[in-house]
């Protein structure tokens, strides 16, 4: 009984709450258990633009903590290397604006517990 329930309530209401957000979720059942529950990859432009706010006033050549940080997003080198590098394959220029910006969309997108590589983020969530 409770795992109908749960089906109902997600039937009901996930797609409500995506669709009022402009995202078209795909849900799939079999032998009434969810298979899957897929929503289109996520951009998180304002939540950038945010961190970045905050992070270097947008100022490209920014550099921070005690010269580690660098950049709009104030990258440390190697957790630039260990993501944007390594693990999206993004071109090595920790200075380009529009690589950070996609590198931090592609680490929220890949857990929103990423958010916490930035110490401000609590201003902008």
């Amino acid at each position: 009984m409770n795992k109908l329930i749960i089906i109902a309530v997600i039937l009901l209401f996930i797609p409500q709450i995506a669709k009022e957000r402009g995202i078209e979720p795909t849900i799939c059942l079999k032998d009434y258990s969810i298979i899957r529950l897929s929503f289109p990859k996520l951009r998180y432009d304002s939540l950038i633009e945010c961190l970045v706010k905050y992070e270097s006033s947008g100022d490209k050549n920014a550099v921070g903590d005690s010269g580690l940080a660098k950049g709009i997003l104030q990258f440390h080198q190697p957790t630039f290397n260990q993501y944007c590098v390594e693990k999206y394959g993004l071109i090595d220029n920790i200075w380009d604006p529009n690589i950070q910006k996609e590198c931090a969309n592609r680490m929220l997108e890949d857990s929103f517990g990423n958010i916490k590589h930035w110490s401000v983020y609590k201003k902008c969530i």
